[in-house]
């Protein structure tokens, strides 16, 4: 099983999800990011074996349990390689969170750090994958989209994927604080 982490920003990021739905829609965009609630990823996927999935979900339930809500600065919406994302600021408390993630999978799960989150990059994926230029159109589309000036993460999302392909992602528990 693949697992998953991330706090959900949905209900604050109202017009910008109304602006991505209908830029993938006019485009023709790879819709299958809306199986999961629009959301920061707190670490990169990992697997863990089926035997120990509900072992890891239940660390990770306990651990979101212990972490105070986060506000996070929000830098915009840029475009990298393949992806669309809104970028927070670099934030002690978010690396805090994320370093802290790390070590509990590996200590309790043998996850092996992901090259990944050796610099991980704080964000809210808006588009990813696809034509390049469809990329910049959406790109286009979307950059003078508001967005607020910080987000406040307290929703606490942990779901996963039988494959890890895009579109097959769910959330299975979550963690409100």
């Amino acid at each position: 099983m693949i697992l998953w982490t991330g706090a959900e920003t949905e209900g604050q990021l109202t017009e910008l999800r109304k602006a991505v739905r209908e830029t993938t829609a006019a485009l023709g965009l790879d819709d299958s990011i809306f199986t999961l609630p629009m959301h920061v990823s707190l670490k990169m996927s990992f697997f863990v074996p089926d035997a120990r999935k509900e072992a890891a979900m239940d660390a990770l339930e306990a651990f979101f349990g212990g972490v105070s809500p986060v506000t996070a600065a929000v830098r915009g919406i840029e475009r990298e390689q393949g992806i669309v994302w809104l970028h927070l600021a670099p934030s002690p408390a978010l690396d805090d969170l994320h370093n802290r993630l790390n070590a509990l999978m590996a200590e309790r799960f043998a996850v092996p750090l992901h090259p990944y989150d050796r610099d991980f990059i704080f964000h809210t994926t808006l588009f990813m994958g696809g034509e390049e230029d469809k990329l910049a159109r959406a790109f286009e589309r979307v950059k003078g989209a508001p967005v607020p000036r910080a987000l406040t993460l307290r929703r606490f999302l942990i779901g996963g994927s039988e494959t890890g392909a895009l579109g097959t992602y769910r959330v299975f528990r979550t963690v409100e604080k």
